[in-house]
């Protein structure tokens, strides 16, 4: 392709008519060639009609110089192009003015500058602006199906916000953990449920407004005990109590420790500790009986046991340990204190200025550096009733202040608003102590 192709109408650098061009290209084997004369378009019509005759793909543009200088060259991408073109002309012409070094801005029109070495030191300082700009910067088709991919989610999540919520969860996507999304599930109107070996599946289900979690959620749970409990409720049906699934199911006393702890067998309505003991006296008969697990139902029988307990603090610390945060309540049940803050996250803007103390669930921060390289924190947290709030922690504030992972904070700073938005700028804050597993030895704990 020849980008800069000159007729006899280009005075002093063009020395051969259109016709005679024409046939020069075609015996030289090219395809496409760009008609620029100097200054002028005159032999554009004859040159796309010759063209058109030879099988040749003509363009049409410019090239515009001052004197012996090379300004630059345009390529017209149409017929607008090609009038664009003719107009920057005319109109130099007409005011009697030099052409400009720098092309005005085109719509239609492809713009090569000649080489030069100050040229090519901006396009370098230019490239590396754009470069450096370019983790916050996205390209015009990214934006737009960004834009529709948005829209969507935006409507979905507004119109079908349960739902919404649960494709979140089962496509594990997004910027926050499982335990965010739960939590505006719930805000919703859903009503979570711990895993189920009656309603669950590998990833999170929802019946109306019963959320179940899924398999997925439970740590250490084996892919041969999810196969082989959902391949059998589905070929026989529901379970109908702890014994009824250890034998259909023959899962090993340690898988079945992790679905007991985990709140899988909820529906029986019995305590944990209960179960655990049915299950070990269960599975060590397995063991010690050859008999088809189809004739246990009436060869084994459990002795009475004592009436156990379970506090909520031992299904939560369950819940922390399997799911890797608690669904049967929050962090703030496990709190040593009832302080809850002064205010909630909704009163914030009916505090703008004033210094309060905030209770809140961790939910995650991102740590900055400023001019001066030091560190500062932008923090995002849930309040007791699932709200969020921001908070900003700036270096004078880091100091001394060391975070300390999931849980629960007191927050002590002044309310600001911005744009609509309140947030707390931090003073001071530190961890609020829990309560013990009551399962644990104190000479356990560090």
């Amino acid at each position: 392709m020849l980008l800069n192709v000159h007729s006899y109408f280009s005075l002093r650098y063009g020395t051969i008519s259109v016709e005679d061009l024409t046939k020069l290209l075609v015996s030289k084997g090219h395809h496409t060639a760009v008609l620029t004369d100097i200054n002028n378009s005159s032999a554009v019509f004859p040159f796309i009609q010759k063209c058109r005759e030879s099988g040749l793909n003509g363009l049409v543009g410019m090239e515009y110089r001052s004197g012996d200088k090379l300004l630059y060259i345009g390529i017209a991408r149409n017929e607008v192009g090609f009038g664009e073109l003719n107009q920057h002309m005319t109109t130099g012409n007409r005011d009697k003015k030099p052409l400009p070094e720098i092309a005005p801005f085109f719509n239609q029109v492809f713009v090569v500058y000649p080489y030069k070495a100050r040229a090519v030191r901006a396009a370098r300082e230019v490239w590396r602006q754009m470069e450096s700009f370019a983790g916050y910067s996205f390209s015009k088709a990214h934006s737009a199906s960004f834009a529709v991919e948005s829209f969507q989610s935006l409507y979905l999540k507004t119109y079908f916000p349960i739902e919404f919520m649960v494709s979140v969860l089962n496509n594990y996507g997004g910027f926050y953990d499982r335990r965010t999304y739960i939590n505006e599930a719930r805000k919703a109107g859903a009503v979570i449920h711990l895993p189920c070996v009656n309603k669950s599946y590998m990833t999170t289900t929802l019946y109306g407004i019963d959320l179940y979690l899924g398999f997925d959620y439970i740590m250490d749970l084996e892919q041969n005990t999810i196969t082989k409990l959902l391949r059998e409720r589905a070929e026989r049906g529901p379970y109908n109590d702890l014994k009824d699934f250890i034998l259909r199911t023959g899962i090993s006393q340690t898988q079945m420790a992790i679905l007991i702890r985990a709140g899988a067998f909820q529906f029986t309505g019995k305590v944990k500790t209960t179960m655990q003991w049915e299950s070990l006296y269960i599975c060590k008969e397995l063991e010690n009986v050859a008999l088809p697990s189809q004739l246990f139902e009436s060869v084994i029988s459990i002795p009475e046991l004592p009436e156990f307990g379970y506090e909520l603090v031992e299904h939560l610390y369950d819940e922390i340990r399997l799911l890797g945060f608690p669904v049967s309540g929050s962090w703030f049940d496990l709190l040593k204190t009832d302080f809850r803050g002064q205010i909630l996250a909704r009163d914030m803007p009916n505090h703008v200025g004033e210094t309060v103390r905030m209770v809140g669930e961790f939910v995650t921060y991102k740590p900055v550096r400023t001019k001066q390289r030091e560190w500062m924190m932008f923090g995002n947290y849930f309040d007791i009733n699932g709200d969020f709030f921001d908070t900003v922690h700036f270096p004078n504030a880091m100091v001394g202040y060391k975070f300390q992972g999931e849980g629960a904070y007191l927050i002590e700073g002044k309310v600001v608003l911005e744009y609509g938005c309140p947030s707390l700028i931090v003073s001071r804050c530190a961890k609020i102590p829990v309560k013990l597993d009551p399962r644990v030895p104190t000479e356990h704990v560090k």
